[in-house]
């Protein structure tokens, strides 16, 4: 009787320790599967946030080869406008010797704009953030080249 009641709790006792043992393996599968998901979404957000970065990356070069194209223009213009201006120059009066000037500033500052565009892009590509601040600063030197460029445009004609 003994005997078989001993062997009737060990019994239980692995049947016990079964259960918890199965219990134990589903926990475990069950916090693998939930690791598996989390590392699943942070890869899907990463994957997306470099794309988003990729892509702000994108427009930043297009903008700097609009940006590059728009000075190209302005510097053809302002060549013109100068080959112009030196054909009038024996003519002209001390007025036009300011307008002069005014053109030099001019230049200067945009020299002096492109450079700190230049110190500012190099500052600000480290992150997406910067990078969507740097689009909206390119876009406005853009209409401000194109702007340039228009008044170059009809002081030539």
């Amino acid at each position: 009787c003994l005997r078989q009641e001993v062997q009737k709790k060990e019994e239980e006792r692995e049947r016990s320790l079964s259960a918890a043992q199965e219990e134990a393996h589903r926990q475990l599968r069950d916090s693998v599967a939930g690791a598996d998901a989390a590392r699943h979404e942070l890869d899907t957000r990463s994957q997306e946030q470099a794309a988003s970065l990729s892509d702000a990356r994108e427009e930043i070069v297009k903008l700097r080869s609009d940006l590059d194209e728009a000075r190209s223009e302005g510097e053809c213009l302002r060549q013109e406008v100068q080959k112009k201006e030196e054909e009038r120059e024996r003519s002209l009066s001390a007025a036009q010797e300011e307008a002069h000037r005014q053109l030099r500033d001019s230049v200067a500052g945009a020299d002096a704009a492109r450079h700190e565009l230049d110190t500012r892009s190099q500052e600000q590509a480290a992150s997406l953030s910067d990078a969507r601040e740097e689009i909206v600063k390119l876009r406005s030197d853009l209409d401000e080249a194109r702007s340039e460029g228009e008044c170059l445009r009809q002081e030539v004609q």
